[in-house]
């Protein structure tokens, strides 16, 4: 509101001027302040466009921000010359892509566009000049907030601490979706060493060995997710000797792994647990060298010739397997991630023979994975 204040001479002539005059200015200044509402989206994928319709027709767009953030408004021209409307607030969300549906009450708004997600966010507002609406569009668990006049910095103040508790810097959710990986480390076998072995006192286990992993998970939200990924161990290579003999055991294994995830994010970091079934082929071989023995009886000397034996067989078989790592996501689709893994292999012999494969392997892998969405 403008006000004048006028001495004890000013003459009427001029009072009605000033009055006209501040009554036209403050009719602009509240104009000028009320000419389009605002629309703020938050937590949007880095990459994203978000899109502000009316009634189905687009009225703007805007790419978000590196924090996922967009302003958008809605003039007075968009919105006909009204003043006031009731209306509906949704949200669609699509692959890269982040849409603001305003429809009129009376109105049905358009059918989404294939593989977006949609929900209501408002059932009925009221749509005046001054409004500011506020959209927090968490796949998954969007939601939004309302206000007749500006938005305050409170909202995205209260939306910045969500993120990241110790304040100063505001972290996106990790992805949901579809995401690969691959990675390598270590892997060792617990009881291999000890059946290869048996009692042979010069017997030599080759320990932890290299190991290299590839799958993909799908995350269905912040928290739960499914997972399949590919193992291949090297080989478990086992050597012993006695006076007489000598051996070599080793194991070839591929692992197939199928579990499901439970997590929850802490700044840039996903930590989660994992549980459920593997399924192993391996293949065992034992190669054993026999010296020649020379003995004596009554006089007559014999020597009965060494020879190399082989032996081998193929199991296959379920076990359970569990454990739990951590994500940290570097870049919106990009992060490294550490694991660690027990899996219980079980197996029998697919020629119907005696052999079993009966142990336990412990896996520590560090690799990448990368979302391919946000």
């Amino acid at each position: 509101m403008l006000v004048l204040v006028f001495g004890k001479g000013t003459r009427m002539t001029g009072f009605r001027r000033a009055l006209a005059l501040a009554a036209a200015l403050n009719a602009s200044l509240l104009c000028g302040a009320a000419s389009a509402q605002t629309v703020i989206v938050t937590r949007a994928p880095a990459d994203a466009t978000v899109e502000l319709f009316l009634n189905g027709n687009r009225i703007g767009s805007s790419p978000a921000s590196p924090t996922g953030e967009a302003t958008l408004s809605l003039s007075a021209e968009a919105r006909g010359g009204r003043q006031e409307m009731d209306a509906r607030l949704y949200l669609d969300t699509c692959l890269g892509v982040r849409r603001v549906q305003i429809v009129e009450r009376g109105l049905e708004p358009p059918v989404p566009q294939s593989g977006c997600a949609r929900k209501q966010l408002i059932a009925l507002f009221l749509l005046r000049p001054v409004t500011s609406l506020v959209v927090d569009s968490t796949e998954g668990s969007p939601d939004a907030w309302l206000r007749q006049g500006p938005a305050p910095t409170s909202w995205l103040k209260v939306q910045t601490e969500q993120d990241s508790p110790v304040g100063g810097r505001s972290w996106t959710p990790a992805p949901s979706g579809l995401a690969i990986f691959g990675g390598g480390g270590f892997v060792t076998n617990s009881d291999m060493n000890t059946v290869a072995c048996g009692a042979t006192a010069n017997c030599t286990p080759n320990g932890f060995r290299p190991g290299f992993t590839a799958g993909a998970a799908f995350w269905l939200g912040p928290h739960i997710a499914v997972e399949g990924s590919y193992l291949k161990p090297l080989k478990v290579s086992i050597d012993g000797s006695d006076q007489t003999y000598a051996f070599n055991s080793e194991l070839s294994a591929d692992v197939i792994t199928v579990v499901g995830k439970v997590g929850g994010q802490a700044g840039p970091i996903r930590v989660y647990g994992l549980g459920g079934m593997n399924y192993q082929r391996s293949d065992f071989t034992t190669t054993q060298n026999t010296a020649d023995i020379t003995f004596t009886v009554d006089g007559v000397t014999t020597t009965l010739p060494g020879g190399t034996q082989t032996l081998t067989f193929e199991t296959r078989g379920w076990g359970w397997m569990f454990g739990g790592g951590l994500e940290i996501w570097v870049k919106p689709r990009f992060a490294i991630y550490g694991e660690l893994q027990r899996l219980k292999l079980n197996g029998t012999d697919t020629r119907g023979g005696e052999g079993t494969l009966d142990d336990q392997m412990t896996t520590i892998i560090i690799g990448a994975r990368f979302a391919m969405k946000r």
